[in-house]
């Protein structure tokens, strides 16, 4: 029989006489679930999971990139086509269909996507509706049978509905921090509400690290939100800083990561780093 517990899968086990120390086949199944979440839209939240998803994949790593946003534009970002994807996010929560057989390839060898095709507010409600429990999500990442190394969540703006699916069923929460005052004074308010989804959905969420985004180099309010943000929470911020780049809202159009656009750019070059800095913790 098989056991799934924390991540793997247990051949030959029985949980009620055996402890998994003594489990001889253990089957990686998901190694780290992250979800990008944040209360703000317009923060680069589908943008960090788009091209840190291309990147984990292109270092190596089995990558599973989730749209959970009914907008869909993980979706569009990733070439796909929100309206044209007839099984996705809706029969995975609506028809309880096995993510397996919900996930499309992408144009990156070694990235999935599980597409957002909840495309109306009708069907938005009815799919949050349909939640039983928080951890839905959860239990049917936990039964996938493909093996991923890391899987990403894009989420819609705030912190209830689809987007507390995600952070109940993830290991670890990316927070973008849009590079402007407003953002940086409601990032506490956030990192709170973290701190209240533990005691009641998900005890073992960590925050993965705080990700400052869009920086604008000639703008002169940059320089200080940076400072000010490193001085209240400089164990938690990432060292890799995301630019206000052109070339990325370009490619977010034309339906692909920058690595796929333009590989030299500085945007890509900055996903890079953060990609290589994430994968550092886990290797």
């Amino acid at each position: 029989m098989f056991l799934t517990h924390f991540g793997y899968t247990v051949q030959g086990c029985q949980p009620t006489t055996l402890p998994l120390a003594f489990c001889k086949d253990f089957i990686p199944l998901m190694n780290r679930t992250i979800a990008v979440a944040s209360q703000k839209g317009g923060v680069g939240k589908t943008t960090t999971v788009a091209n840190l998803a291309a990147w984990s994949a292109l270092l190596g790593k089995r990558t599973l990139a989730i749209d959970l946003d009914p907008q869909g534009s993980l979706t569009l970002c990733l070439g796909q086509d929100t309206e044209g994807n007839t099984l996705g996010l809706e029969q995975v929560m609506l028809e309880r269909l096995p993510i397996d057989k919900a996930v499309q390839p992408t144009f990156i060898q070694g990235l999935d996507l599980l597409p957002g095709n909840i495309t109306t507010a009708a069907a938005e409600r009815k799919v949050i509706a349909s939640i039983r429990e928080p951890r839905q999500l959860r239990h049917a990442l936990d039964l996938m049978e493909k093996p991923y190394d890391f899987v990403f969540i894009d989420t819609p703006p705030g912190l209830v509905g689809l987007s507390n699916l995600a952070l109940a069923a993830a290991d670890s929460l990316i927070v973008p921090l849009q590079c402007e005052f407003l953002s940086l004074a409601t990032l506490a308010r956030l990192l709170d509400t973290i701190g209240e989804i533990r005691k009641s959905d998900n005890p073992w969420l960590q925050l993965e690290g705080i990700l400052v985004t869009m920086y604008d180099e000639t703008a002169s309010y940059s320089q200080p939100i940076v400072r000010q943000a490193w001085e209240q929470f400089r164990h938690e911020l990432f060292e890799t800083i995301i630019p206000r780049l052109p070339r990325l809202s370009e490619a977010t159009v034309l339906g692909r990561p920058i690595v796929l656009y333009d590989i030299r750019s500085k945007g890509s070059e900055a996903y890079l780093n953060l990609a290589k800095e994430l994968l550092q913790r886990y290797v």
